[in-house]
């Protein structure tokens, strides 16, 4: 049985909400990227393995390992990927700060002529 949704104002205002997040660039491109991916493992599981993965060929505890695997695989991208951000934005600032140094040489400069 379908129930009909809720028509108060809290919830319209939360319904309204959700669609404009929704429709927001940033959740659109992410839906984007995760199909791309998507497709791309389901490519590579076709490639790699006779038939598609089914949960019912591995027992519970396989499944929670090989997840909890992947899982701390990513976590190691993760912070890979946050470490080269650190390298990257301590070189914006060291690069910033030398763009700041020869506007100033500039200005001496100028004045001395």
């Amino acid at each position: 049985m379908n129930e009909k949704p809720c028509t108060c104002k809290d919830c319209l205002e939360t319904a309204k909400r959700k669609n404009k997040h929704e429709n927001h660039w940033f959740y659109k491109l992410a839906r984007s990227k995760w199909l791309t991916v998507q497709n791309n493992q389901i490519q590579k599981g076709a490639e790699k393995y006779p038939t598609p993965f089914d949960p019912g060929e591995w027992t519970s505890e396989e499944l929670v390992n090989h997840g909890l695997e992947e899982n701390i695989d990513q976590f190691h991208y993760i912070v890979g990927l946050g470490e080269k951000l650190k390298e990257k934005d301590k070189r914006i600032l060291e690069l910033e700060n030398e763009v700041a140094d020869l506007k100033s040489e500039n200005k001496t400069l100028k004045g001395e002529f």
